[in-house]
């Protein structure tokens, strides 16, 4: 397997980032001009070839 097949395609790397830095999906994805699902897309993708969970959903009435 060559090297570039192991890493996530940049936009899965530019959809996390955004995602952790907004902590919302939805305005990650305003930021990168894409639909909600589309992030959550990447970011399953994403947490699927690394093999762990990177965000916990939270209810938006949390303190």
């Amino acid at each position: 397997m060559g090297f570039a097949k192991r890493l996530p395609s940049a936009q899965t790397l530019f959809t996390s980032e955004a995602a952790a830095r907004t902590l919302s999906f939805s305005e990650a994805g305003r930021l990168l001009n894409v639909t909600q699902p589309a992030v959550s897309k990447n970011i399953a993708a994403l947490e699927a070839h690394i093999g762990t969970r990177l965000f916990i959903a939270r209810s938006r009435n949390s303190a």
